[in-house]
């Protein structure tokens, strides 16, 4: 299935890429990229579009000022004719290519739904209890027990996922897996904005493996444009045929049923379910079917608002840090993003060793904060070119103090100063600045330990050159026990040396943030496995 990139703005305007199904595609500006762009705001390897499961995905791979599809800042999100896509400062429209194919309508995202004999639209109810039927009104004494029970217990369980999970992803997911088991769709997509009346992009796809691949990805964009602005629950069943343009509604003719809810908190509408039926099965959605699910959606918006609150909290916490830490790295140009180095290398150790959710996320900030405090510290033993006296190292030596006093004003962070304090304690109590020892030593801080270390080694210092990846492999196995949590430098050198994609992780990690320190690595060799 063949599409293109056509520039509109920057150094792309009026080209035309070609992509291929059988090729991705990496954009960047490192030389081989299938599309080289020479933009200083385009990371090395700033994304890739790729094809799988029937439509073109594009995956931002962690550059640093983000990629964009249609206003949205995307990590993955699958590509549809017409999305807009901002990369640094160019500007493209993803488009297929649709010319002379008479199956290519249903790559468009719109799927022509205009005639069907029934159709039904209903407002939201504030209550999901109400919604369904369940107080006096109309259906209210005509429905069956069973058929009431099984849409109250659908509700309770969408209520209880929702309110157990935290990540905005995987709330998306759930919400989704749960919709297409109630219902029994065969295709469904959940959209949502960054804010409320936002552009809409589609979170989730689900589609059953039986769809054939010129049946995947459409959906009618109409519908559920009317469906976000009006607030309109809507449902449509049994389309007539339109034998006068068959191409026009072949899809339509392959569709039995749809459905389209609004997914509303007390502000607005975040964000729209479609699902739909495919001819040939044996039931068709049903009145009850559209209130069910407006209920599940309208309990489903308002888990969905609280999490994108707290996640654009938890974005301007990290920008504020980021700008802070910004300003502290002024002082040292020897350690120009450092900061962000660190915070990259203990992520990743942390999703090693299985972090929770919550704790990773402390360990983010901490690992951004950990030298927030060398504002205390004099600039010229920042920028000595030189090792430290025992004097000058004995003030060096109180910056992560400074540190932990400053993130201890901030309510709620305790755990992420305890991280920050203690990254200088060593296993064997030898450390500093409280001379703890082994697990006494907070968790966060070991991490951070490991991940400061491996920095310091990898990237050099100004009195120091970078060393090649056997020696810091062989220094972690030397120090184990002894400076780091064995277990934790044991899990570090055994997934450096024998799972390329963690070693391959860390060093995109490099190449993102700081290129020189990643190519003054590149020549040389990778540790040996033993």
């Amino acid at each position: 299935m063949g599409a293109k990139l056509v520039g509109q703005k920057g150094l792309l305007a009026g080209k035309e890429v070609p992509l291929s199904a059988k090729q991705e595609c990496l954009i960047g500006r490192v030389p081989g990229a299938e599309l080289q762009v020479e933009d200083d705001l385009v990371s090395r390897k700033h994304c890739r579009i790729y094809f799988e499961g029937g439509y073109y995905v594009i995956e931002d791979l962690e550059s640093k000022n983000g990629t964009w599809v249609n206003g949205e800042k995307v990590t993955s999100t699958p590509l549809f004719h017409g999305d807009q896509i901002v990369v640094g400062r160019q500007e493209m429209c993803f488009e297929m290519d649709v010319e002379g194919d008479k199956e290519a309508g249903p790559v468009l995202r719109d799927v022509p739904t205009d005639k069907f004999s029934t159709e039904v639209r209903e407002r939201v109810a504030d209550r999901a209890a109400t919604h369904l039927g369940l107080v006096s009104g109309e259906e209210g004494g005509q429905r069956a027990v069973g058929e009431l029970e099984r849409d109250l217990v659908a509700v309770c369980r969408i209520i209880d996922v929702v309110n157990r999970e935290e990540s905005l992803g995987n709330l998306f997911a759930r919400i989704m897996d749960h919709v297409m088991e109630v219902t029994g769709a065969d295709r469904g997509y959940l959209f949502s904005g960054r804010e409320l009346g936002g552009p809409l992009t589609p979170q989730v796809i689900r589609q059953g493996s039986n769809i054939p691949e010129w049946l995947r990805n459409t959906f009618s964009r109409s519908m559920v444009r009317e469906c976000y602005k009006t607030g309109y629950s809507i449902l449509r069943a049994d389309p007539f045929a339109q034998e006068t343009d068959p191409s026009r509604s072949i899809m339509a003719q392959q569709i039995q049923s749809l459905m389209c809810v609004p997914m509303q908190c007390e502000e607005g509408t975040v964000g729209v379910i479609y699902v739909d039926k495919l001819a040939g099965g044996e039931k068709k959605f049903t009145k009850r079917d559209l209130r069910v699910m407006s209920a599940i959606a309208n309990e489903a918006g308002i888990a969905v608002r609280r999490a994108q609150l707290a996640r654009r909290v938890e974005t301007l916490f990290s920008d504020a840090i980021r700008s802070l830490v910004g300003i502290i790295e002024i002082k040292d140009q020897y350690t120009r993003t450092h900061s962000e180095r660190v915070t990259e290398v203990a992520m990743r150790l942390g999703e090693l060793v299985g972090l929770e959710p919550s704790d990773l996320r402390d360990l983010r900030l901490a690992g951004l904060l950990h030298d927030v405090g060398k504002v205390g510290t004099p600039a010229d033993l920042l920028k000595k070119p030189s090792k430290l006296t025992e004097s000058e190292y004995e003030s060096f030596k109180l910056h992560p103090t400074y540190s932990a006093r400053i993130i201890a004003s901030i309510e709620g962070a305790g755990v992420i100063a305890a991280a920050v304090r203690h990254h200088h304690e060593r296993w064997d109590g030898t450390g500093y600045p409280d001379g703890l020892a082994g697990e006494a030593i907070p968790l966060l801080a070991r991490i951070l330990a490991v991940a400061d270390a491996f920095d310091s080694m990898f990237g050099g210092r100004a009195y120091k050159p970078p060393m090649e990846e056997s020696q810091i492999v062989a220094e972690f196995r030397r120090t184990s026990g002894t400076q780091f949590d064995p277990s934790l430098a044991g899990a570090f050198v055994r997934a450096f040396t024998v799972q390329p994609r963690f070693r391959d992780s860390i060093r995109i990690c490099y190449t993102q943030i700081s290129p020189e320190a990643a190519e003054s690595q590149a020549t040389l060799p990778a540790p040996k496995k033993t």
